[in-house]
């Protein structure tokens, strides 16, 4: 089925190579989603969850930018008449409305709003009542355990760049190539030391992450962190996939 997302895992914890970005200040960050890592454990968030909430948010910015930050209308006449403007012609205030009439219009326009931002924030919660990481939901924190970070060299090209063993646990769902989890912390890091001297730019963001994360184990090379925290095998076989001898492999 899927490189992540086979099967759900049943218990304990999953260990996986994968890349970081280096931000400005040092900090890890993820790939292609650039939230930041801390040290310790990291706990992922639905990204369908939070496109939810900036929906709202940006629902009330407009309401407020129409109606003002109080809840009143700012306008006071009406606009020029002409057929485009010609469908806000029986709503719009004219400048012979009364204060109080105004406040009861821009209430009733305000309770409109926010009933339509209440149905909308239902109807997405009820959309994505998954837990993060299960099997039908498609964020977590990915790794690798067939030995591969296929993000690497993306992130290299884009900035500095740093590849890293994990230990995924919480909901874990499982593929072919590695997993994805609820929550993770940072086990290893691999720095190379021709990396540091690559330029200066490079070695000043690589030393802040070494200040960063303290308690990190540094290895010179991928093949020193996974025999100190060897990756979880891969459990794709005939009896755990039902595709097993008609998908593709990578």
């Amino acid at each position: 089925m899927s490189d992540f997302s086979d099967r759900p895992f049943a218990a304990g914890s999953m260990f996986g190579l994968r890349a970081f970005r280096v931000d400005g200040l040092g900090r890890l960050t993820g790939v292609s989603h650039q939230s930041v890592w801390t040290p310790g454990e990291n706990v992922a968030e639905c990204l369908q969850d939070r496109a939810v909430n900036i929906y709202a948010r940006l629902q009330a910015d407009l309401f407020n930018s129409l109606y003002g930050a109080g809840g009143y209308s700012i306008h006071t006449t009406p606009p020029p008449t002409s057929s485009s403007t010609r469908f806000w012609s029986s709503s719009w205030p004219s400048s012979r409305t009364s204060p109080a009439a105004l406040r009861q219009q821009a209430d009733q326009a305000q309770r409109r709003a926010q009933a339509l931002i209440d149905a909308e924030q239902a109807e997405n919660a009820e959309e994505s009542m998954h837990t993060v990481a299960a099997l039908d939901c498609k964020c977590g924190f990915y790794a690798y355990f067939d030995g591969s970070a296929d993000y690497y060299e993306t992130a290299r090209d884009e900035g500095v760049a740093l590849a890293a063993v994990i230990e995924g646990y919480g909901v874990c769902t499982t593929g072919s190539r590695g997993f994805r989890a609820s929550k993770a912390r940072i086990v290893a890091l691999i720095v190379p030391p021709a990396y540091i001297e690559d330029d200066l730019r490079t070695s000043i963001r690589v030393r802040k992450v070494l200040r960063n994360y303290p308690d990190v184990p540094v290895y010179a090379s991928d093949t020193e962190a996974i025999a100190a925290h060897p990756l979880t095998e891969d459990s794709t076989t005939p009896e755990t996939c039902d595709d097993f001898w008609t998908r593709s492999a990578s």
